[in-house]
């Protein structure tokens, strides 16, 4: 048993030793190929955090970028504040403007409207005072005439054909004469005032504006050459009368008894009078 012992222990401690060296052998192997599979890890790891490094360092540029042009935007700002109560001022001034601008029109067209009726009044006034130079011319040539006649005339024809009679018809016409004249010379009327007295606005020479004369008997007077206040005074009723007369019955019911005088007021532009007497008036009649 001892001689067995003895031959066989080499070979366990040999088999031994080599199940340790296999043993430390393989858990070297195993050892490197963790160490290995590590270290592969690790390297994909500095890889991955390489790259986020690269990306953070390329943003930290792009912000110190951005902050830079946030200071230039804000030192604008700066310089930019001051000038805010001016843009303020400056946009209270446009909208003042905005408003002045509506103004602006509304008086463009009240001046417009004025210088239309002033140019009114101006063609009205030069065709009143043709009409009345054109009567002044026919009574100075009648007043020519009749002077011319008493001269030729013997005196006792004077005395028989009733002399005083024609001195009286001369002086009327003078008389008319100095009217005319007198009516030229008057300023344009304010038709403004007329306006505020009357409650309506008219134009000037306008026949409407008589009691009793509508558009076409304001024609029918256009007709035998009456176109003005003016002229509608100087005319007598009766002649006004003849007119109607011979327009036909629908118009021989008017009156034109006071429309002379509605006319003489109009044209002297006693707009208060004119008023008074329309009051008391019905389609032109007293």
């Amino acid at each position: 048993m001892g001689y067995v012992f003895s031959e066989i222990w080499p070979l366990l401690l040999l088999a031994l030793v080599i199940g340790f060296l296999v043993g430390w052998l393989a858990l070297w192997c195993r050892r490197r190929m963790l160490d290995g599979a590590t270290a592969s890890e690790h390297s994909a790891e500095l890889a991955r955090r390489d790259e986020d490094l690269g990306l953070y360092q390329v943003r930290v540029a792009q912000l110190e970028g951005s902050v830079g042009e946030l200071d230039t935007a804000r030192a604008r700002i700066a310089e930019l504040e001051p000038q805010a109560a001016l843009v303020a001022g400056l946009q209270a001034k446009v909208s003042d403007l905005g408003s002045n601008r509506g103004e602006l029109a509304q008086a463009r067209e009240r001046l417009e409207k004025l210088e239309g009726e002033h140019a009114w009044q101006r063609q009205a006034h030069s065709a009143a005072l043709e009409e009345a130079t054109a009567e002044t011319s026919s009574l100075r040539a009648r007043i020519a005439e009749l002077e011319a006649e008493r001269a030729a005339a013997p005196a006792a024809a004077l005395v028989s054909a009733g002399s005083p009679g024609d001195a009286a018809t001369i002086r009327g016409l003078r008389a008319r004469i100095a009217e005319l004249e007198s009516a030229t010379e008057q300023k344009p009327l304010d038709l403004g005032a007329a306006k505020e007295i009357l409650g309506r606005a008219i134009r000037l020479d306008d026949l409407t504006v008589v009691e009793g004369i509508g558009p076409k008997i304001a024609g029918l007077c256009n007709e035998i050459g009456v176109r003005t206040w003016q002229g509608l005074a100087g005319t007598a009723p009766e002649r006004l009368q003849q007119m109607l007369d011979d327009a036909g019955p629908r118009y021989r019911v008017h009156s034109p008894t006071t429309w002379p005088q509605q006319a003489r007021l109009l044209a002297s532009g006693q707009w208060e009078e004119f008023r008074a007497l329309c009051e008391q008036l019905t389609a032109g009649r007293e």
